[in-house]
């Protein structure tokens, strides 16, 4: 009887901890909420000790790669084809008739996409054929490099 006895003064006593506890942590949450609206208040009034940096943002590099990747096999295929030779052409005679020009500019006038296009362009700026004259806004403007003219 004894042992049934303290086994139920274990579990009154136990269950009267239980209960100081969850006033307890209920307690420590309050304190918590009141602690952390001071903390927003002091820094909304531009306490110096609650200034926080501003994150800093990482690049990502693996669309960077990627891009970089798919701009080299697009390039590299648009040299080997056999349009290219054509379309290259195409773009000096142009830029030959127009002091600058723009890429939507050429594409007007021949049946091209706008990704076709964009690589060529590219490719004649490696070349050294073709220059960025100015940039107005997301338009580039293009001209054939000194280069080029003396070529021709």
């Amino acid at each position: 009887m004894q042992d049934d006895d303290l086994i139920n003064e274990i579990h009154d006593r136990m269950g009267s901890l239980d209960v100081h506890r969850g006033y307890l942590l209920d307690q420590v949450a309050d304190v918590e909420r009141a602690l952390k609206r001071y903390e927003r208040a002091l820094k909304a009034l531009g306490d110096p000790a609650y200034a926080t940096e501003p994150k800093q943002v990482k690049p990502n590099t693996h669309a960077a790669q990627r891009s970089a990747q798919q701009k080299a096999s697009a390039m590299k295929s648009m040299a080997r084809s056999d349009t290219w030779p054509h379309l290259r052409e195409a773009i000096i005679a142009y830029a030959h008739e127009h002091e600058e020009f723009r890429q939507v500019d050429f594409r007007d006038g021949y049946d091209i996409t706008s990704s076709k296009s964009s690589t060529a362009f590219n490719l004649l700026r490696e070349e050294n054929v073709l220059r960025i004259s100015r940039v107005d806004g997301n338009s580039k403007f293009y001209r054939l490099t000194k280069e080029a003219l003396d070529a021709n």
